[in-house]
């Protein structure tokens, strides 16, 4: 459940990028990583170089242009999903973030990363194709343009090149009572067993077939049967789906405060205190923070990104730490569950919330849910009851306490008043 031997880059422009990718052998982009080192610590993918695109800060714009909106490579899923231009001009985008994962990942997983990953279950690669838009591939070769037609080829396998970087991905506009998107999971957060992104009469399915595909009503669908559903009830749950999607559309999201980008620090540091740099590039950044730091409060759980027992928080931004390698933390502020109420200081508001709603049985998944909290209240101070239920829903509690969790959540929420 760890990376295989790799070699780390960072470059600091694009150009330097698109040179290690047409120089290395056998080099995958690391954008958000929250699919790629999954793979990485399953031992799925074993690339030789990561080629590491996190510091191109000119990749991390969102604008308007010819008559859609461009989405550069390093945009977080969070970030696109509150952007004020894409709820405007294409709020299809937002509607389909809204389904993707949790917000503990989406706070680092990128738009363009989906695309590149290609997952046959994904909302993003459905949306590009339902709204017939393209993304923007660059080498050292030169940049060429890639229909959402010509871009996905099978299952985890699209059009570009080993050499090749998507630099942004582009949406053409749109009116949101044109657009919708419904899918079916087991629960929030869940890959779709199948989901139909629509932009006006055109509707692409995914969940259903190695690649997203337009629906053609006079054309019988043969559906892919999988783990969660069989071929037959993927096709009657596609026609419910399709029905849904031309019906009323999908209420917009409510207002939601942008996540700013906080700037770069130079060299490590935890709980605000300057750290030597990790030993190894390929070391995740909860065994650095348990091993090389003695933070012990970060807890290992499943190593893929779904128990939520190793979230710290990123910036303020609750994230992912074993979906982090401990390199990508360089400039960045990590706080632990230490660093909330460091040196025996007074419990923090959060923390205080637990003990008093009694939100903690065995306390394994504790520190993970204190500081998904802590990121949540942050961000929405008085949330209701739908927002604290999807808040901690990339969270598992093995004692079943949510009840008491919720709580909690209400009570920090005082407390923090």
């Amino acid at each position: 459940m760890k990376p295989p031997p790799l070699e780390h880059h960072a470059p600091g422009t694009v150009a330097d990028a698109l040179s290690l990718l047409a120089a290395l052998e056998d080099a995958r982009v690391l954008a958000g990583g929250q699919s790629l080192v999954p793979l990485l610590n399953f031992r799925l993918a074993r690339p030789a170089h990561l080629v590491d695109v996190n510091r191109l800060d000119e990749l991390a714009g969102v604008a308007e242009r010819d008559g859609g909106v461009a989405v550069g490579a390093t945009v977080r899923q969070a970030d696109a999903e509150r952007h004020p231009l894409l709820r405007e001009r294409c709020p299809l985008v937002p509607l389909a973030l809204r389904h993707v994962a949790h917000h503990v990942v989406r706070n680092r997983g990128t738009v363009c990363g989906s695309l590149a990953h290609a997952d046959p279950a994904a909302e993003l690669p459905a949306v590009l194709l339902a709204l017939g838009g393209h993304v923007v591939a660059r080498s050292v070769r030169g940049e060429r343009v890639i229909e959402a037609a010509d871009l996905f080829l099978g299952a985890f396998e699209t059009a570009l090149a080993p050499d090749e970087l998507i630099v942004e991905a582009w949406f053409p506009a749109h009116a949101a009572a044109d657009a919708a998107l419904v899918e079916e999971t087991r629960r929030h957060g869940d890959f779709a067993m199948a989901g139909v992104a629509r932009w006006r009469d055109r509707l692409a399915l995914f969940g259903v077939a190695p690649t997203p595909v337009l629906w053609d009503r006079g054309r019988r669908l043969e559906p892919s049967a999988d783990l969660e559903a069989s071929a037959e009830f993927k096709r009657h749950l596609v026609e419910v789906l399709v029905e849904r999607a031309m019906a009323a559309p999908e209420a917009a999201p409510a207002s939601a405060v942008p996540l700013e980008r906080p700037p770069r620090r130079a060299g490590f540091s935890v709980n605000g205190v300057a750290r030597a740099a990790p030993g190894s590039g390929r070391r995740l950044l909860s065994d650095y923070l348990r091993g090389e730091l003695g933070l012990t409060g970060t807890h290992v759980g499943c190593e893929h990104g779904v128990c939520g027992c190793c979230t710290v928080l990123l910036d303020g931004r609750p994230v992912r730490s074993c979906l982090l390698l401990a390199v990508q933390a360089e400039g960045h502020e990590v706080t632990t569950i230490e660093g909330l109420a460091p040196d025996g200081a007074a419990l923090h508001p959060v923390q205080q919330a637990f003990h008093e709603c009694h939100g903690l049985q065995c306390g394994f998944c504790t520190p993970g849910f204190v500081l998904a909290v802590t990121g949540l209240l942050a961000e929405r101070p008085e949330p209701s009851d739908a927002e604290i239920d999807e808040g901690i829903a990339g969270n598992l509690c093995r004692c079943t306490g949510y009840a008491s969790i919720r709580r909690s959540v209400r009570r920090a929420a005082e407390l923090l008043a």
